[in-house]
């Protein structure tokens, strides 16, 4: 993968950062930007046999490690934290990327299953890794960072995504009741809220 040389961000040299859904896409160049910035880079994803690929293809940039993990179960994400800091010693980021792919159909025909899967992954998922994050950051008593990842439906529902929109809506305001508890900690919790994304 062809990865656009990045500036070394002096905030994230030899940080170390945890990037879940990052075995492609939109989190598999976040972790390459990290990297070339300096960052020591944990990668977590659902898809074992391409997170392992990342991985080794990503560490020609340099220190990367791979923990495979199911965000919507609370002891694979506490499981994460644990490696994480038996690898490199402490949490500094987290960029909470992994989503379930959204739905596809009207709210009055919308699938209750598929529902509840994406609401599982998506939301309580991302909320537990924040939950733990913040746990492990705390326990450091250093300053972190956490980055969850919304989207533009949060803003301006797309058709026929009625389950996507309310998580990433609901996201928003699960970053802003994170970001009230984690201000005193010195933890800086926010949202970003991309449209679509190119991934070649």
């Amino acid at each position: 993968m062809e990865v656009p040389e990045a500036p070394v961000f002096p905030l994230l040299k030899g940080k170390v950062a945890v990037i879940t859904g990052a075995a492609q896409g939109m989190g598999k160049t976040t972790a390459a930007v990290f990297l070339r910035a300096g960052a020591k880079v944990v990668i977590a994803d659902i898809k074992t046999e391409q997170g392992e690929e990342v991985a080794k293809e990503l560490s020609a940039l340099g220190e990367v490690r791979f923990v495979k993990t199911d965000i919507s179960k609370s002891d694979e994400v506490q499981n994460l934290i644990a490696q994480t800091v038996k690898e490199f010693g402490q949490l500094d980021v987290a960029i909470n990327n992994a989503a379930h792919y959204p739905d596809n159909s009207p709210l009055i025909d919308f699938d209750e299953e598929i529902w509840r899967r994406l609401m599982d992954v998506t939301l309580t998922g991302t909320a537990l890794c924040v939950k733990y994050q913040m746990q492990q950051m705390r326990e450091q008593g250093t300053k972190g960072s956490i980055v969850n990842i919304a989207s533009i439906n949060a803003f301006s529902p797309e058709p026929n995504m009625p389950a996507y929109t309310t998580a990433k809506h609901a996201l928003i305001g699960l970053t802003k009741h994170a970001s009230n508890e984690g201000g005193p900690l010195g933890i800086r919790v926010n949202a970003i809220a991309p449209g679509p994304i190119f991934v070649s």
